[in-house]
C-alpha cells in the first residue's frame, strides 16, 4: 500500500501509472485516521457477506434483512459497485414493501391492495427478477398474495413463475 500525505504532480503522475498497468486502485475506504482502509474488492466482499445474511433473514421483519441490506449498499456504494447497489436497492424496496403491507399502509376498506399498491409491488418484483433475485421476488410475492386481488395474484405469480422456469431451463 502506498498513501501520499499530501496531493502532488508527481504522485498522482504515478498512481495513474500504476492504475494504467492495473496493479493499484484508488482507496475508496479511508474514512479519516480510524477508519478502514479496505480496496473495492475488500468492500465488495463484506457487502456479499451482509447481503447473504439479508436473504437469510429472509423478508421477516423479526430476522432484521433492512439492517443488513442498509450495511451491504453502504459496502457495495464504498466498493464503487453501481450494479451490486441496484440489487441491493431492489431488496430493500422489497423489505419496505413488505413491512408496509404486513402493517396493512397498503389496504384498502376491504382489506386488498388497491391497484397502484398491486403495480408498485409487481414494479418491484420484475426489479428483483431482473437482476437475478428470484429467491427475493418469489418471497415478496408470496407474501404479498395474502392481501392481493386475485387478477394481481396472476399477473405476480406469472411473471416470476415464467423467469423461475427460463432459469431453470437454462441451467
Amino acid at each position: 500500500m502506498i498513501v501520499f500525505p499530501s496531493r502532488s504532480l508527481a504522485g498522482e503522475a504515478l498512481f495513474r501509472w500504476l492504475e494504467g498497468k492495473g496493479i493499484a486502485e484508488a482507496c475508496r475506504g479511508f474514512e479519516g485516521l480510524g477508519g478502514p482502509i479496505m480496496s473495492g474488492d475488500e468492500w465488495a466482499s463484506r457487502g456479499l457477506d451482509f447481503a447473504i445474511e439479508a436473504e437469510e433473514a429472509g423478508l421477516s421483519l423479526e430476522g432484521h434483512a433492512g439492517a443488513w441490506i442498509a450495511r451491504a449498499l453502504e459496502c457495495f456504494d464504498r466498493a464503487g459497485r453501481a450494479d451490486l447497489c441496484r440489487m441491493a436497492r431492489s431488496h430493500a424496496r422489497c423489505i419496505e414493501l413488505l413491512g408496509e403491507t404486513s402493517a396493512g399502509a397498503l389496504e384498502d376498506s376491504e382489506g386488498t391492495l388497491g391497484l397502484r399498491q398491486e403495480e408498485d409491488i409487481a414494479r418491484v418484483a420484475r426489479a428483483c427478477i431482473m437482476d437475478g433475485l428470484l429467491k427475493v421476488a418469489l418471497d415478496l410475492c408470496r407474501e404479498a398474495m395474502h392481501s392481493s386481488a386475485p387478477r394481481a395474484r396472476e399477473m405476480i405469480m406469472s411473471e416470476v413463475v415464467r423467469k423461475l422456469e427460463q432459469q431453470s431451463g437454462s441451467a
